[in-house]
């Protein structure tokens, strides 16, 4: 897993939107927003999904655009810009430290369950919401 993504999700989630996360053990049931952005590091082509529950959308739709019940094509587009914000703030802690990071635009992917072999999902928990992690290799074509 990549320890850049996992501690940007952390930096972003605690530190920018006031959401302190807690590790989370059980994978959460029920669905999620998914964004998924492209990236590049010392592992090569990859991508991130990142999988948000409701509650947790809403409550940065709040903080960000002061919408306590926003539609969903606003949790749709919240979703794939708190992707690019986590990737973002990885993409600036590899500059930091020199190593070579690329990235590309976020997409929202949909709304489903959290999918995926368990070992490959980092789970945080926040207030009354799941976040998960997945990285995925892309296959260089």
């Amino acid at each position: 897993m990549n320890n850049l993504l996992e501690a940007s999700i952390d930096e972003v989630f605690s530190n920018h939107f006031s959401m302190p996360t807690q590790p989370c053990q059980k994978l959460p049931q029920g669905i999620g927003y998914v964004a998924s952005i492209p990236f590049s590091d010392i592992n090569g082509a990859q991508r991130a999904l990142l999988w948000l529950q409701k509650p947790v959308i809403e409550k940065i739709s709040d903080l960000l655009l002061g919408e306590d019940s926003p539609d969903e094509a606003t949790l749709a587009d919240l979703t794939a810009e708190v992707a690019n914000f986590v990737v973002g703030h990885a993409k600036m802690e590899a500059s930091d430290q020199n190593n070579s990071f690329s990235m590309g635009t976020p997409s929202f992917e949909g709304i489903r369950p959290l999918e995926g072999a368990s070992e490959n999902i980092r789970l945080f928990s926040i207030d009354d919401g799941c976040i998960a992690l997945q990285i995925e290799s892309v296959d260089a074509r």
